[in-house]
């Protein structure tokens, strides 16, 4: 699915960012309040927009009554919504800025969305593929001259210890228990691989190959299980889940119905997994309008349209939120829909920040409990 460690990105109009850069003291700074909070009063979710050539990103957040109150970040190059590594653990969401190709430098970002501080600390790491957290501690992964490397950081993001996997792209970092397992993909010839780690040493503990292709993004571990949607099949739209039993290494695959299953959360039992993929895809974005609900327990599998184009997925308590985009991405769509119904239960629409620079979705934010 992805390969040469390469992240696909809308494109970005190299005339729009030196433009940006050459209009900005003339056309002023993003509207909106600098970040740092407080807190909008109501706040439930934020939209994460993000640039390569302007001066900030900035989080658009949304009221229970629907409101929008927006507020600049001093970090941009935050990955694209479909591609974005985002660990929000408690209070905490925890993304990767690159900077841009003119000034910068790469971040690893925390915002407590308690108080809506916004917290930034200077890394090696770009291209960031994924993030998960171990209490305080923060795990990354990124691939760099066909080489992948995995870090653990502490709380003030130094480096405790680090792997690099020669010929390895890994895309999706799992903890579980004393193990850190990380889903890739060989950088010569594809191969989907796992990877086990100690993961306090990140020791290489064990690799296993697998026969088909393609790098897992997304992936949760339920009961010793590790589940990770295949979204490509040999150059086509994957429809299946893919599960490992951790205990015994047995391979098993659940067939979802739908093409190209590629996003995934979980909510108790209950894996929701979304149906798209990178732009451009497949087919037009306004097909890609699936999200199934796959039960553990039962192995029952229900689907349900949640708007087309979609591009990200997040789920809190008995709510699952979906960012859906048009193609030319001046607006996007922030839906919250009721579980276990997936009932709609709100729509906003917000539109791009104006100002210099060309902007895009990044990430869905939510209010931490």
């Amino acid at each position: 699915m992805r390969r040469y460690g390469i992240r696909r990105r809308r494109p970005l109009p190299w005339i729009v960012g030196v433009l940006a850069l050459t209009l900005a003291a003339g056309c002023g700074v993003v509207p909106g309040l600098p970040a740092g909070g407080p807190c909008p009063a109501g706040w439930q979710s934020a939209v994460l927009w993000s640039t390569e050539g302007g001066w900030y990103s900035q989080l658009a957040y949304v009221t229970g009554d629907g409101r929008i109150e927006r507020q600049n970040l001093p970090y941009i190059g935050f990955s694209t919504a479909s591609t974005a590594a985002v660990e929000q653990s408690g209070q905490d969401a925890i993304m990767a800025a690159d900077g841009s190709p003119y000034f910068g430098p790469r971040h690893l970002i925390t915002i407590d969305t308690g108080v809506c501080s916004v917290t930034g600390h200077g890394v090696e790491e770009s291209s960031v593929w994924s993030i998960e957290t171990r209490g305080q501690e923060v795990y990354t992964t990124n691939t760099l001259n066909w080489e992948g490397v995995i870090r653990r950081r502490d709380a003030d993001r130094a480096v405790l210890a680090e792997i690099a996997l020669a010929g390895v792209i890994p895309t999706k970092l799992l903890v579980h228990g004393d193990r850190l397992y990380a889903l890739g993909a060989s950088l010569e010839d594809d191969r989907t691989m796992m990877i086990t780690l100690d993961a306090d040493s990140l020791v290489e503990l064990d690799r296993v190959v697998f026969p088909e292709h393609g790098s897992p993004y997304a992936g949760a571990i339920i009961d010793d299980r590790l589940y990770y949607p295949e979204t490509t099949v040999n150059g086509s739209e994957g429809t299946h889940l893919r599960v490992i039993d951790l205990r015994t290494g047995r391979r098993s695959r659940v067939d979802l119905g739908s093409p190209a299953p590629y996003l995934m959360v979980e909510s108790g039992e209950d894996l929701y997994i979304g149906h798209t993929f990178m732009n451009p895809g497949y087919r037009d974005r306004s097909e890609y309008r699936w999200v199934s609900r796959y039960d553990t327990r039962t192995g029952k599998v229900e689907r349900f349209d949640v708007g087309g184009g979609l591009d990200m997925i997040a789920i809190k308590d008995q709510t699952l939120y979906v960012l859906s985009s048009p193609e030319d991405q001046e607006t996007t769509t922030l839906r919250a829909f009721d579980l276990p119904g997936v009932t709609l239960r709100s729509e906003v629409v917000v539109p791009k920040p104006t100002g210099p620079g060309h902007y895009y979705t990044s990430a869905i934010i939510l209010a931490g409990s």
